[in-house]
């Protein structure tokens, strides 16, 4: 990679390069579920057991923005037109995946759209190519890999506790299981962006790479994002904690009867992701730094490329 960021800038066919980096973009784009390329990710996503759910929420279309970052900041450096396209692709990821997250019932697929949603967060920030704006989509970045494993390891309990991940069929389980219900709270409003929790902070900066570089439309999607997200994670909390049962009787406790070891089982891993998430939040000036020089790296790529070709 440090080799074509040499070659490729020297390269006199201009419309090649550029092909080229739209290839790059697509595929790239599919992995990371960005407008129009997301269909696969709520269709999929609901589908494995929730401990690979987990991963893949977590992990893989992370791998897919982080590509981006790589790509497109040392090989492909973007010109205007590519960095209004990341930054109208962005919007409407947004608004693709609030929307959408609007309408699902189930719990696994509102988790899925919320992936969705916030991956144009980070493609945002991505195209504003600044650095307040990639420091934000950095923190973004640490921040949400976190949050998203621990959601699907959520949805796994909460159905050992049900039997169900149906909104309409699920509720009572704040009067039923007070603890891990507000330990569970904590990594919702780390979603949500409360402050001082981690999504808060990513937010701010991105706002401001948003405003610095004269990007409202994007700046109102993200605001927009936000509070749809709020909106939905009230409901959620609502439907599956404060909710009465509808129907007792067909609940399917698994969880109850487990023996003590296999209980810390299923809530360690929540635990160790919550307490992540506060730590980010909390401690976000160490969080900031690691970004910050990442986002230096990334507008100057120079030191790296010497580092790896020792010239």
């Amino acid at each position: 990679m440090a080799d074509l960021a040499l070659i490729v800038p020297k390269i006199e066919n201009r419309a090649i390069v550029d092909i080229t980096a739209t290839f790059f973009l697509i595929g790239f784009g599919i992995k990371s579920a960005i407008f129009p390329l997301y269909f696969w990710l709520p269709s999929s996503y609901h589908t494995p057991p929730s401990a690979v759910a987990a991963i893949f929420g977590g992990l893989l279309t992370k791998v897919g923005i982080y590509a981006l970052f790589r790509v497109f900041t040392l090989i492909f450096i973007p010109n205007e037109f590519i960095r209004n396209l990341f930054v109208i692709l962005a919007i409407l990821t947004i608004l693709t995946g609030a929307f959408g997250m609007l309408i699902k019932t189930n719990v696994r697929r509102i988790f899925s759209y919320l992936i969705v949603c916030h991956i144009g967060f980070m493609i945002g920030g991505l195209g504003m190519y600044s650095k307040l704006a990639l420091l934000g989509a950095v923190f973004y970045l640490i921040h949400d890999i976190m949050v998203k494993t621990n959601l699907f390891l959520i949805a796994g309990l909460i159905r050992q506790m049900r039997g169900s991940m149906d909104l309409k069929k699920l509720g009572g389980l704040y009067g039923e299981y007070p603890k891990i219900s507000l330990l569970i709270a904590i990594v919702l409003f780390s979603l949500a962006g409360i402050p001082p929790l981690s999504g808060f902070w990513a937010k701010i900066y991105l706002l401001q790479g948003a405003f610095q570089t004269e990007h409202y439309f994007y700046a109102g999607a993200l605001i927009l994002g936000s509070f749809m997200t709020l909106f939905v994670i009230a409901k959620f909390w609502s439907e599956v904690f404060w909710k009465k049962l509808p129907e007792p009787d067909m609940i399917e406790d698994k969880f109850k009867d487990l023996i003590g070891i296999r209980k810390i089982a299923l809530i360690l891993p929540i635990c160790i992701l919550a307490a992540s998430s506060l730590y980010i939040g909390l401690n976000a000036e160490s969080i900031i730094q690691v970004a910050d020089r990442i986002s230096s790296e990334m507008l100057n790529t120079e030191p790296y490329i010497q580092a790896v070709l020792g010239k």
